[in-house]
């Protein structure tokens, strides 16, 4: 390899690696420090299916990913929310991979939300320690690869 060409591949490792170290930040800053200020309120499933998402910035992103919306009141007002989980989300080739969830339309379930802005919820309230091993996994073998 040219020095150059592994000098432009250092700097893009390096890039990488402070983008995922911020996206990963926020997942652990939300799970460990926001979401401890959030309500807990029960809600219903208003539909669920597994889609076909294709990026429109992207070419290369594509894949299937869960789809859901909840809707739950507070204070007799009603919210409608679509966030499953703020851990990375992996899209799959395949549909029926796609499925981590079973919800069913009318169930109910438990939401967190936003006191503040209950605009702002989500159903999964764990962080999911793949959302740190997978991407930084994959740059370890980048780095290995590459050098």
């Amino acid at each position: 390899m040219t020095e150059m060409l592994e000098n432009a591949l250092k700097i893009i490792l390096v890039i990488s690696t402070i983008i995922l170290s911020y996206k990963i930040g926020k997942i652990v800053v939300f799970y460990f420090f926001t979401i401890k200020k959030w309500s807990e309120i029960e809600g219903t499933i208003t539909s669920y299916e597994t889609v076909y998402f294709r990026s429109k910035t992207d070419s290369d992103t594509e894949g299937w990913k869960e789809a859901v919306t909840y809707n739950f009141k507070v204070n007799m007002i009603e919210y409608q929310g679509n966030c499953i989980t703020k851990n990375l989300n992996i899209l799959f080739p395949f549909k029926e991979q796609a499925k981590q969830n079973n919800f069913k339309k009318g169930q109910k379930i438990q939401i967190y939300y936003n006191p503040k802005d209950p605009n702002q919820s989500v159903l999964e309230n764990k962080f999911d320690l793949m959302s740190i091993i997978l991407p930084f996994g994959v740059l370890i073998i980048f780095y290995f690869v590459i050098f």
